[in-house]
């Protein structure tokens, strides 16, 4: 009986906040290429990004341009956090190495060399008022891609004298994007 009153009683007091409702004179939309949908998460990167040109090119490299950039750093954010992680493992005389092997990863992204980026929402809009092309994009990059990557430019790195260890490193990388 308790449990039916504090029930109801929690239940009454969840609907009188009136979850969900608009202020009086606000209306809701969806943004294109938004949303839970596409966010990052264990599996994969995600980034979105909009623009508005007076063509539709321009509105299309610019806003692929804006979601490129945002998925940079959320990468870069974490193959720093790996990196500070893995240093902690690797022996004192060998850090400046792999710190210099993490430098090079971390410029291969800024200049925004990264591969397999699939496009997974894109949208195009004519704004009547204006005449403007919005465009709409959301991108995904594999988290196992961006491993890859970042294994493949330590292990090719010029100082073959790291001692580098795959398993330890995809752990670290498993945990970080987990949290």
């Amino acid at each position: 009986m308790k449990k039916l009153f504090f029930t109801g009683l929690i239940l009454s007091i969840v609907y009188s906040c009136g979850l969900g409702k608009l202020p009086e004179g606000e209306t809701a939309y969806e943004i294109p290429c938004t949303g839970k949908d596409y966010k990052s998460d264990k599996k994969s990167y995600r980034a979105s990004g909009n623009a508005s040109a007076n063509a539709t090119a321009g509105a299309i490299k610019a806003a692929r341009r804006k979601a490129e950039g945002k998925l940079i750093v959320d990468i870069k954010s974490s193959i720093d956090l790996v990196s500070e992680q893995y240093e902690e493992i690797i022996e004192d005389g060998e850090i400046g190495e792999y710190t210099a092997a993490t430098e090079e990863f971390s410029r291969k992204l800024a200049s925004g060399k990264l591969q397999n980026i699939k496009v997974i929402c894109e949208k195009t809009a004519r704004v009547a008022s204006t005449g403007m092309y919005k465009h709409y994009i959301s991108l995904e990059m594999s988290v196992d891609d961006v491993i890859d990557d970042y294994i493949a430019s330590i292990s090719n790195s010029k100082k073959k004298n790291i001692r580098f260890n795959r398993d330890k490193m995809r752990a670290i990388f498993d945990e970080v994007m987990s949290k």
